[in-house]
């Protein structure tokens, strides 16, 4: 074959969309949201894609209904099987005037099927579940210091 033509099929195949050479994969996750055992109403839980080398995708996003419930199902079309995590930000053991942002990895076993994260428990550090990664971090905007 032409070296011309294989260069022009390289390039003709990087111009595809992923779209035309990718899976659509989905995932379903479900839960309660809890702080110090209460229900956590009305609060944005966002379901993310983790991706390696781009900004992560977010797929889908629910606010919690009154008895702090949730039930987010995401789609997404690419080569690599989705690696899901639950991301919300919130105040549950914040420090006065910070917010926490608690991320749960999803392992990607679930991909294609519904994962039940059961409750979430906003004020602890860990799910107690060995297929899921919790980290809580806090963020808190920066301080106005005055010039001495």
């Amino acid at each position: 074959m032409d070296p011309r033509w294989a260069l022009l099929a390289l390039f003709a195949a990087l111009l595809v969309p992923t779209e035309a050479i990718g899976s659509k994969w989905n995932i379903t996750v479900r839960g309660q949201l809890k702080c110090k055992n209460k229900n956590v109403a009305n609060k944005l839980v966002e379901l993310w894609d983790k991706e390696s080398i781009k900004k992560d995708d977010l797929l889908e996003s629910f606010t919690t209904e009154a008895q702090g419930h949730f039930f987010i199902v995401g789609y997404e079309t690419q080569i690599s099987k989705i690696k899901p995590y639950i991301r919300i930000k919130h105040e549950c053991g914040a420090t006065a005037g910070c917010h926490k942002v608690t991320e749960i990895a999803i392992d990607q076993m679930w991909v294609g099927k519904q994962k039940d994260l059961a409750f979430v428990y906003l004020d602890k550090d860990s799910t107690g579940k060995t297929d899921e990664v919790m980290t809580v971090r806090e963020e808190c905007p920066p301080r106005n210091r005055a010039l001495v």
